[in-house]
């Protein structure tokens, strides 16, 4: 599972399919099978994006940490329907600087959806997605996890198999209302692999673009909880599946282009466990 820095898990997290020997955003399972994901990650930041997209860094030597353990869980109800799950099960949070230092531990926002797979073949699948995600923090934690209000996205999965050189492409869009002060998002994710037997190498884009439909402030120090950003992060990882459908995944993720969030790098190990 990849690297993602924001207030909830990616809904749109990548399932590995590897009977088909690929990895798949719109996949489905069969009735009454699924896939579980145990990771954890570790994300730093000094610096940040600003609203005319410069980098800066945090004032009296700032840095932020984040390390988390995360969940996620898909199973079918049927041969075209998935119920999905996912969250941060506990995050430690810091941010320090020559003056002070704020720490929260704790679990994150969590999200609850349906998967709805339209359309698959040989050469690929198609999948609906709609979702919410909902914040188990306080309104008092500081560093927050989030922006402590609630989501809902919609979000459109594709799946291309055996295409020209890559063993997988799976590209995903969404659109997500976010209540309360943040402004509402247009997000895209890209990810491809090759599958080399029990390898499989892969590479990450994922886009997020604020909306300018809200501007208020958050008092929270992580500096990835601003009511309006955008971000372009990319990373690689890779997956060796030892097992059957089980699998461990180690990667990497670093901020590449933004404005109003911060400028990090992580990684991050997954366990993945299909029954």
């Amino acid at each position: 599972m990849f690297y993602f820095k924001r207030s909830v898990i990616m809904p749109a997290i990548i399932m590995l399919f590897w009977c088909k020997l690929t990895f798949a955003a719109a996949y489905v399972p069969d009735r009454g099978h699924g896939m579980a994901i145990i990771g954890a990650n570790a994300y730093a930041a000094q610096t940040e994006f600003q609203k005319n997209k410069s980098t800066t860094s945090f004032g009296e030597d700032g840095k932020f940490t984040k390390r988390e353990l995360y969940y996620y869980l898909a199973h079918a109800i049927s041969n075209d329907w998935a119920i999905i799950a996912s969250g941060a099960i506990l995050n430690k949070l810091s941010y320090e600087n020559d003056f002070d230092e704020k720490n929260f531990t704790g679990p994150g926002d969590q999200y609850l959806g349906a998967r709805y797979f339209h359309k698959k073949d040989q050469w690929g699948a198609g999948a609906l997605q709609l979702g919410v995600s909902f914040p188990a923090y306080s309104n008092a934690a500081n560093p927050a996890p989030g922006n402590r209000q609630s989501d809902l996205e919609i979000r459109y999965l594709r799946d291309h198999f055996q295409i020209m050189g890559p063993s997988f492409l799976s590209w995903e869009i969404a659109y997500r209302y976010r209540s309360s002060s943040p402004s509402d998002q247009l997000r895209a994710d890209l990810n491809f692999g090759k599958n080399l037997k029990q390898w499989l190498p892969m590479v990450h884009v994922n886009y997020i673009k604020g909306l300018r439909n809200q501007s208020a402030q958050d008092s929270s120090v992580n500096p990835n909880t601003a009511s309006d950003f955008d971000l372009v992060k990319a990373g690689i990882s890779i997956a060796y599946r030892y097992s059957g459908q089980d699998s461990v995944q180690l990667g990497f993720m670093e901020d590449i282009l933004g404005r109003n969030t911060g400028k990090g790098r992580g990684i991050f190990l997954a366990w993945w466990k299909g029954y």
